[in-house]
């Protein structure tokens, strides 16, 4: 899924401060630096916002020379302790922790700096901690914990968080699956802030039936406008499928195979429809090695239509145990057939059997439990 719209945060009516002076804060000894003879620097002198709008300045080089270094030297200095900080610094310096950005890559110390940030209800820092609970990202993948974040995000107004819960919703992750609110969330985010993410998950909920009625025209409409919108992966990797399938016109497997490459070899996405071109020798030979590899690979970036593949591909080499897991996988990840195979092969006597069937009844497949 993902879109990972990280915003950096700078509080509103924060009083004017000076740049201090080019010596790093963590160069200074004795009385070099102490706040008492650097009166025009606030932030040493203890003012926890003013350090935070001093790492903007650095961040964006506004009246300063850029540097990502000392932009995360004033976040860190805005955000001392988890007693005393300032939000919005707090924020940021979590930003600068997943990004790597003036510092070394750290997605545990982004999430507890998000985490304490969306404490104090600051939304886009907690979508960005929803987003770490999502993928499992510094801190244990928690599906229900990501969409209570995204949810509060969301109703706080903050665009990017109801494209993530949308997407969630259409899965049914971390909560029942209601595809009808999510296409209202997507649709709206789509036409107000033209999120590209938002356009290719909606594209999908049309080229699926999910909460719509299936209108391939209208879908690849949606898809061409996410991936038009700085290439976005989402609509790209949906578009390249339609133009392999020649839905909405004729089949345009050139075309499409480009698309796919490119998503598949940037972001992971599209590689499933890649490995079916491999699998059945379309447009390039005929290679069930690179078929399994591209399955892999799109399934362990959580691409439902891989794992189901890929679990079908296991299955048809006799590899039962290999194919449930695969099954599962795409099963989480809001694949209805993915469901629906799972629950046939577990059979009735396993515990699982009833959820698993339930779930691929209510994601839509065209296959329900008896009563």
């Amino acid at each position: 899924m993902k879109w990972l719209c990280l915003m950096l945060l700078v509080g509103v009516g924060c009083g004017a401060t000076s740049a201090r002076s080019d010596k790093s804060l963590t160069e200074c000894e004795g009385d070099a630096c102490s706040p008492a003879k650097d009166a025009s620097n606030p932030c040493l002198d203890g003012d926890l916002r003013a350090c935070n709008t001093l790492g903007w300045a650095y961040q964006q080089g506004d009246g300063v020379a850029q540097s990502d270094e000392e932009a995360a030297r004033y976040y860190a200095l805005s955000c001392p302790s988890p007693e005393k900080y300032d939000d919005y610094g707090c924020g940021n310096l979590g930003y600068m922790y997943e990004s790597g950005r003036g510092v070394e890559r750290d997605y545990e110390k982004a999430a507890h700096y998000y985490g304490l940030s969306c404490d104090r209800k600051m939304k886009a820092s907690c979508f960005s901690l929803g987003i770490a609970y999502e993928l499992g990202r510094g801190i244990d993948a928690d599906h229900k914990k990501a969409r209570e974040l995204y949810e509060f995000s969301c109703t706080a107004g903050y665009g990017p968080a109801c494209t993530n819960l949308g997407v969630l919703l259409i899965r049914g992750q971390g909560g029942p699956s209601d595809p009808k609110r999510a296409v209202t969330l997507l649709q709206k985010e789509c036409d107000e802030d033209n999120n590209p993410w938002a356009c290719g998950s909606l594209g999908y909920a049309y080229n699926s039936g999910l909460g719509v009625q299936i209108d391939r025209c209208r879908a690849k409409e949606l898809n061409t406008k996410s991936c038009d919108n700085k290439q976005n992966p989402v609509g790209c990797a949906n578009l390249g499928d339609m133009l392999l399938r020649g839905d909405c016109g004729d089949p345009d497997l050139e075309r499409g195979k480009e698309l796919l490459s490119k998503t598949c070899d940037e972001n992971n996405r599209g590689c499933s429809s890649l490995g079916i071109l491999y699998r059945d020798g379309k447009t390039v030979g005929r290679d069930l090695a690179r078929a399994q590899e591209l399955f892999e690979k799109g399934c362990a970036a959580n691409e439902a239509a891989a794992c189901l593949r890929l679990g079908d591909f296991h299955y048809s080499k006799g590899d039962k145990e290999a194919a449930l897991h695969s099954y599962r996988r795409g099963c989480d990840a809001g694949r209805p057939a993915a469901c629906q195979k799972l629950a046939e092969n577990l059979g009735k006597g396993h515990p699982d059997y009833e959820a698993t069937a339930h779930k691929a009844c209510g994601f839509g497949a065209k296959w329900c439990p008896e009563d």
